[in-house]
């Protein structure tokens, strides 16, 4: 993994990386495609590194024979299934990420044609279920804090095949002061 930029605009499209010196729970060593930003300015992004417990074909019937453990996108809607891809409009009804070469979504009985017929691979896609939602506030003041990296989606950090190293992957390619940090978090103690 390359040296990234760790400083663009948090715009959809673009990644979350949760700092070394996160508080929340929650977003501890998190990866975050952002999605969408609806009209009150409410961000919704999708986990790329929490490994799931449901089957892709659990959360969608037309997709039957994908027999594997979609992704953990988030805490909302925990029975929606998000789909990333680099299929474009060869998937109708795809909806194209600003700022990325990445598609969510579209007609899953197409998807589920061509991941039969071998035009598709699963590795070509990123199953996902669930997501997180800031209420526009909130998602300022979290950037405010420096909770939060902001990086350009690559294809190899959106369809790593690990996951569960993604985050530490990331944070090693900033360079020596933040892996330094991420390696002692643990034993750091913050005081007032």
């Amino acid at each position: 993994m390359t040296s990234r930029r760790k400083n663009l605009r948090p715009v959809v499209g673009t990644i979350l990386v949760a700092s070394p010196l996160m508080a929340r729970p929650e977003y501890k060593q998190i990866v975050i495609l952002l999605i969408r930003k609806d009209t009150y300015g409410n961000m919704y992004g999708l986990a790329l590194n929490r490994p799931g417990c449901v089957l892709v074909s659990e959360l969608a019937p037309e997709l039957e024979y994908c027999r594997f453990r979609a992704r953990s996108g988030g805490p909302r809607e925990e029975t929606e299934l998000s789909v990333i891809h680099t299929l474009g409009i060869t998937l109708p009804k795809s909806e194209l990420l600003v700022h990325g070469p990445f598609s969510l979504n579209g007609d899953l009985d197409k998807l589920a044609s061509l991941l039969d017929t071998h035009k598709v691979h699963s590795r070509d896609c990123v199953f996902v279920y669930g997501f997180f939602r800031w209420f526009a506030d909130d998602f300022q003041k979290e950037l405010l804090e420096k909770n939060w990296y902001v990086i350009e989606a690559t294809h190899d950090v959106v369809f790593t095949d690990q996951p569960e190293t993604l985050w530490k992957k990331i944070i090693d390619s900033f360079g020596d002061n933040q892996t330094i940090v991420a390696q002692n978090i643990n034993r750091l103690s913050l005081r007032n």
